[in-house]
């Protein structure tokens, strides 16, 4: 989804109509990692406009969100997020220039061309890691849409929490009044084909008004369940199944599952998919898990993410560390939370600084 639609709408408005055309040409050619693959000229040429008006519209794009998107080069969306964070300074540029020394691990040739220090490199280097490299994977032409709620939860100036659904095109339904007053007035035979259809029509309505009160009662508990979360982020998120939800709402587990589907809930901390909230625990089969495995995942990333060159953490290590947030899992389990992070094991980290 669009990180950002209201940056998006508020940029294209500023536009000239025949600018407007160039921009959302340039939308539609991205790649799905965010990137302009194709090159300058040919885009000047397919337009029929000059080098200095595209460089002008392209440097309006870049400004979308996520930062890094519309970028040409690698190095080039590395520099816009180190712009907007103000980060960029000669040593910074000229790393980049070079970057693809960093992925060939070439630091000898880095330190000399910066003539830096082999601790001052890895600094920088540390800089431009923690940027996306790929900002625009969220950001497709198949995902090119803003997503619309079904639920919003807000949180007023007392610090309550209020649910409420969006009332969307199914809210309003209502049979043709001119179709009830002609089974009032007719009780003939002829009639029957209407009164069916209109008995139908009611049966719909109710349907569709008990779906929503359903899918209120499912957002409530499970709201509920998560408030941690929306009050302290990821690492606060609960364990939850939807047997838990089952119960607590006296629903069917498959009515809770159908009703879930594909529904998007719109929260201070950001709009999700609704099954995003149901996490599996940390151990085994056991239903009072006080971690989640999302909680699990973002600490590790964490701590591998402020890790240092001098002190590259073992998954022996993040055993340790783990437990000061209370999270007691084996070695086997953090190398296998690893790995679905995509994250390499210390050894390997550790070459990257060789």
């Amino acid at each position: 989804m669009l990180q950002n639609p209201e940056n998006i709408f508020e940029i294209l408005s500023k536009m000239k109509i025949k600018e407007k055309i160039i921009a959302n040409y340039l939308i539609n050619i991205l790649d799905e990692a965010g990137y302009l693959t194709e090159n300058d000229e040919i885009i000047c040429t397919k337009l029929g406009i000059d080098a200095e008006v595209y460089e002008k519209i392209l440097i309006s794009l870049q400004n979308f969100e996520p930062t890094g998107v519309f970028a040409r080069t690698l190095s080039e969306c590395i520099y816009l997020q180190l712009r907007e964070k103000n980060l960029i300074n000669e040593e910074l540029s000229e790393l980049l220039a070079n970057i693809e020394l960093i992925a060939d691990d070439n630091y000898k040739e880095l330190t000399s061309r910066l003539n830096i220090c082999k601790e001052d490199l890895f600094k920088l280097i540390n800089v431009i890691r923690k940027c996306n490299p790929k900002p625009g994977l969220n950001y497709s032409r198949d995902t090119l849409e803003i997503i619309a709620p079904d639920i919003i939860i807000e949180k007023n100036s007392s610090g309550v929490y209020a649910i409420r659904l969006i009332q969307n095109y199914f809210s309003n339904i209502t049979v043709d009044q001119t179709y009830s007053d002609i089974i009032l007035e007719s009780k003939k035979k002829k009639d029957e084909f209407i009164t069916n259809h209109y008995r139908d029509a009611k049966m719909l309505i109710s349907s569709i008004a008990q779906r929503q009160r359903t899918l209120l009662k499912i957002a409530y508990e499970v709201m509920l369940q998560q408030r941690g979360f929306l009050e302290n982020g990821i690492n606060h998120m609960r364990p939850l199944n939807l047997d838990k939800i089952s119960k607590m709402t006296n629903l069917h587990i498959s009515t809770v599952s159908r009703s879930i589907q594909n529904k998007f809930i719109e929260t201070p901390r950001g709009t999700f998919e609704m099954k995003y909230f149901f996490d599996k625990g940390t151990y085994g089969e056991e239903q009072d898990m006080q971690i989640s495995s999302k909680t699990i995942e973002n600490r590790i990333k964490e701590l591998i993410k402020n890790e240092t060159p001098s002190n590259i953490l073992s998954d022996d290590k993040i055993v340790n560390l783990l437990k000061k947030y209370d999270i007691n899992i084996a070695r086997r389990t953090v190398a296998k939370y690893r790995t679905k992070l995509n994250i390499l094991p210390s050894s390997k980290r550790k070459n990257r600084y060789l």
